[in-house]
């Protein structure tokens, strides 16, 4: 932010001065521009290797450019030590001799959804993972967000859920409503008679709760007259 403030007024001194001195002006402002694309360049990178290594989810590269996206993404990242590098060499070789390529077909371009299937059809009995280093960078990647997307359509249901009528509730209420438009978006909301019983229970003990404290309220007032009438 001080950055842009400071171009900022090295514009506003610029300006003053061009009607006086055209050619200087000019020169002034050439480097007032290669300053302002060296800041766009530094805060929104247009070549983004991490960016680009995180397509190794889709399983789609070959076994040499597979390798060298996940270790590109653990480097950055830190999620496998180095004594477990030549572990990990061994799981990528292993999965990359298995064919899932109806594994693809089914899951239709879900890479969520493929590696789930991967990870449930490789375990074992007792539930050991078959590759769990592979695993531990694979969720990471799937935690990351590709977008500013998902967030931006979360501050679009806020102004739904934190409208003025709900003004003043509490913020464990808000993520609450939240979750829920998040987990539901694109399903049907089915309310059974356990909801409906469990809300009931909810709202009757809110209205005892509401009930003791205006009742305690009342006592309070009622005792602060009674000692103001008697030091009277």
């Amino acid at each position: 932010m001080s950055t842009l403030v400071l171009l900022n007024m090295h514009w506003v001194y610029m300006e003053s001065q061009c009607q006086c001195d055209i050619p200087a002006f000019a020169t002034e402002f050439q480097k007032f521009l290669s300053k302002v694309f060296s800041e766009i360049i530094f805060y929104l990178p247009t070549d983004d290797t991490l960016v680009d290594n995180l397509d190794f989810v889709t399983l789609t590269h070959s076994l040499q450019v597979l390798k060298e996206k996940i270790y590109d993404f653990n480097e950055k990242f830190q999620i496998v030590s180095e004594g477990e590098i030549p572990k990990l060499n061994q799981e990528i070789n292993i999965l990359m001799s298995q064919d899932f390529l109806w594994m693809k077909a089914f899951c239709k371009e879900s890479s969520l959804h493929l590696w789930s299937m991967i990870e449930g059809m490789s375990s074992t009995e007792d539930g050991t993972l078959k590759y769990p280093t592979l695993s531990k960078i694979f969720k990471v990647a799937h935690c990351l967000p590709i977008s500013s997307s998902c967030i931006e359509q979360t501050f679009s249901s806020l102004k739904l859920i934190k409208s003025n009528i709900r003004s003043n509730s509490q913020e464990s209420t808000t993520q609450s409503l939240l979750l829920i438009i998040q987990k539901y978006q694109n399903k049907l909301i089915v309310i059974d008679d356990d909801m409906v019983e469990e809300y009931e229970a909810i709202k009757s003990a809110l209205n005892v709760r509401k009930s003791n404290h205006r009742i305690l309220t009342q006592q309070v007032v009622e005792e602060a007259k009674t000692n103001n009438e008697v030091q009277n």
